[in-house]
């Protein structure tokens, strides 16, 4: 596996250690404001972002197909690279040119040009993820929360 021993961090309870090469200067923090707010019943994340990477401890907290949240990126496919650890349940990606399944006690690399697709209830995973690529991708993802809530809040 990838993680080595160099810098700590803590993520939840959980004390991760990760390459010095990847983190300069690193500060924890819950991720909170409009993003986890709204993604709070599907999934709760505690990241920790670094000068060049971001490092997330997740869980689904119900089963799920995000590739809904993707809309609007190039072929609707996330364009960050991920690396990480399934603890527990299941993930399925699609490429352009095939599915993977990543299950528990699995460490994955999801190249970009990927979509998940089906997100099991319960899972749980660690995933290092370069900052820039995926800011850009969090940030349609955080628009398309705010469509789904604007549709939730005209339907009620």
């Amino acid at each position: 596996m990838f993680i080595l021993f160099y810098c700590k961090i803590s993520l939840l309870s959980l004390d991760v250690w990760t390459p010095n090469l990847w983190y300069h200067s690193c500060e924890s923090k819950t991720q909170t404001g409009a993003l986890v707010d709204m993604h709070a019943e599907l999934k709760r994340a505690r990241s920790t972002e670094c000068e060049i990477n971001q490092v997330s401890f997740s869980t689904a907290t119900k089963e799920q197909d995000p590739s809904p949240l993707l809309k609007g990126l190039p072929d609707n496919m996330c364009q960050a690279p991920h690396w990480g650890y399934l603890f527990k349940g299941k993930m399925v990606l699609e490429y352009k040119d095939r599915e993977e399944t990543i299950n528990a006690g699995e460490a994955y690399y999801m190249e970009p040009g990927h979509r998940p697709t089906y997100v099991e209830e319960g899972s749980e995973w660690l995933e290092f993820s370069p900052k820039e690529e995926n800011d850009k991708t969090m940030v349609v993802i955080q628009q398309n929360l705010k469509k789904q809530e604007a549709s939730l809040q005209v339907g009620r």
